[in-house]
């Protein structure tokens, strides 16, 4: 009788046991899925933010892109004004250069001589009359030029392209400088240092009248190149038929180098003393 008890409790117990045990898997079962069910809605939460982002980014290019374009035509129509603006400034500067030009011819008189003269009168008393003599000095420049040697200079510093600086140094009888000696090109620098010091932080470039013709560089006057002053053994750099030469401030050298026409630069013109 008491045998049979003691199977009857292990029954129970047995039975408890199982229970509790489904008990314990179905929760773990449902913990399984509730995780599998946050992994999948995390992965697909993740999907469609990144899928968002990608057109976000899609739209902010093109909308960059849009800008990019419309800012290129901007620029191409301001570069155009520019040079329908270059062309009329040189029209102007022409027409100004002809005035000052003439103006300059215009020199002071000078009176060399000076004799009296008698003329005889029908009367008794007698007048006399002064005729003065004038004379130009000898070897002089135009107003804005200044002299040295036998040569007048003038150092503008209006920037413009190469062409656009011989067309003006003509304009004044004058054309781009020839440089043909170590004392010539000092006195250049030394005029130039009264604009750009030594200490001055920005370089400033003065085109000259050096064009590069035939395979090797010439005066633009016909003449051959003799003396130079080079920045470098590396200058001329610049071999083609747009290059030209020029007189840098570039790090307080004042020496030359050469580059395309197209840049704007100061110059320098020369002319013969009249």
């Amino acid at each position: 009788m008491k045998r049979a008890k003691l199977h009857a409790v292990a029954a129970v117990y047995y039975l408890m046991m199982t229970v509790k045990l489904h008990a314990v898997e179905h929760k773990e079962n449902g913990t399984d899925t509730c995780i599998l069910k946050l992994k999948e809605n995390t992965k697909r939460i993740r999907s469609e933010v990144i899928n968002e982002l990608k057109e976000e980014i899609k739209e902010e290019f093109k909308n960059q892109f849009k800008e990019h374009e419309l800012l290129k035509k901007e620029i191409a129509v301001e570069r155009a004004r520019q040079w329908v603006i270059e062309e009329k400034v040189d029209v102007s500067y022409e027409r100004v250069q002809r005035l000052e030009a003439a103006l300059s011819q215009c020199a002071p008189i000078t009176v060399a001589n000076t004799t009296p003269i008698t003329v005889p009168n029908t009367t008794t008393s007698t007048s006399t009359t002064t005729t003065t003599t004038t004379t130009a000095e000898p070897n002089s420049c135009a107003v804005g030029f200044v002299k040295f040697e036998d040569h007048c200079y003038i150092l503008e510093l209006d920037e413009v392209k190469w062409d656009s600086a011989r067309i003006r140094c003509r304009i004044l009888g004058a054309d781009l400088v020839s440089i043909n000696t170590e004392a010539e090109n000092d006195f250049l620098v030394k005029k130039i240092k009264e604009y750009y010091p030594p200490d001055e932080q920005s370089a400033a470039h003065f085109w000259m009248g050096m064009l590069y013709e035939d395979g090797k560089y010439m005066w633009a006057d016909g003449t051959e190149v003799g003396f130079t002053d080079w920045r470098s053994t590396s200058e001329p750099n610049c071999m083609h038929v747009k290059c030209k030469a020029f007189i840098s401030t570039f790090q307080s050298a004042y020496k030359w180098e050469d580059a395309t026409s197209a840049y704007h630069f100061h110059y320098i013109c020369e002319k013969d003393a009249a």
